[in-house]
C-alpha cells in the first residue's frame, strides 16, 4: 500500500497539509525531524533514572494538552494506522493483565467488562484503573504503559538514563475459559460459556511490540520543552 503523509499532535490525527503551513513548511520539518529520530536511535540523557521518571510522568500528561503536544511529521500507511487504532481501542475498552494485576483505562467500562466475563476471575485481585499504569518501577528499570505504548527507562552505567518507546503490534491472550452458568442449568438451558482470555502485557510485549522512532521522538520535544 502506498505510504501516506500523516501529519500527528497527539493524540489527535489530521489530514490535511493546512494544519502545517506550506508544503515546503512540510518538508523542511519532516527533514529535520527526521535527524532528530535518527540521533535518537543512541541517545542517552543526562539525569539519573528517579528525575527521567518524573519528567516522564509529566510529559505524559502535557501530551494529552494540544497547546503543549509537539507536531510530529509521520510516513505511515492506512492500514498501519487502522491496525494501531484497532489495538489502541482494545486496550482501551478490555484492560490488560501483568504480573497477576489487572490495569484498565479511565473510560473503562467495568460492568460492558463483566457482561462478557473478561474480569469474573480477576475480581479478588489488584484492580488498577487510570490514563497510564506504572508496571515496573526498580532502581535501574522504570516501564510506564500508555496504551499501546510502554515508555522504558534503563539506567545506564554512569548514571544517565535511556529512553526507549516500543509499541504493540499484537495482542497476545491467555487461554479460552470454559465457565458454567449455574443459573442456564438450571432453567434448562445450555450451561458452559466459553470467555476470551484476558489480554498479556508480559507475551504480548515479549512477541509483538516493535521500537517507535515517532513516539520517541515526541515524548523528547516534550521533554526538551
Amino acid at each position: 500500500m502506498k505510504k501516506l503523509m500523516i501529519l500527528i499532535a497527539l493524540p489527535f490525527l489530521t489530514f490535511t497539509l493546512a494544519s502545517c503551513g506550506s508544503f515546503k513548511e512540510l518538508m523542511e520539518k519532516q527533514k529535520a525531524q527526521e535527524a532528530d529520530r535518527k540521533m535518537l536511535e543512541t541517545y542517552i540523557y543526562p539525569e539519573r533514572i528517579e528525575v527521567m521518571k518524573k519528567r516522564l510522568l509529566t510529559a505524559l500528561n502535557d501530551k494529552r494538552d494540544l497547546d503543549k503536544a509537539p507536531l510530529i511529521v509521520m510516513n505511515k500507511s492506512m492500514g498501519e494506522m487502522k491496525r494501531d487504532d484497532r489495538i489502541a481501542e482494545t486496550l482501551r475498552d478490555q484492560g490488560f493483565e501483568f504480573n497477576g494485576n489487572y490495569y484498565v483505562d479511565d473510560s473503562f467500562d467495568l460492568g460492558f467488562a463483566l457482561m462478557q466475563g473478561n474480569l469474573k476471575e480477576k475480581l479478588n485481585d489488584s484492580l488498577f484503573k487510570g490514563t497510564y499504569h506504572i508496571l515496573i518501577d526498580q532502581k535501574r528499570r522504570v516501564v510506564v504503559v500508555d496504551g499501546a505504548l510502554s515508555y522504558e527507562l534503563i539506567e545506564t552505567h554512569d548514571q544517565k538514563t535511556q529512553l526507549h518507546v516500543y509499541r504493540l503490534k499484537r495482542l497476545v491472550r491467555g487461554p479460552l475459559k470454559l465457565e458454567v452458568d449455574w443459573w442456564k442449568t438450571l432453567s434448562g438451558q445450555f450451561p458452559f460459556l466459553l470467555n476470551e482470555g484476558a489480554i498479556s502485557w508480559e507475551k504480548s510485549r515479549g512477541t509483538y511490540a516493535n521500537r517507535d522512532m515517532y513516539a520517541e521522538l515526541e515524548i523528547y520535544y516534550l521533554l526538551k520543552s
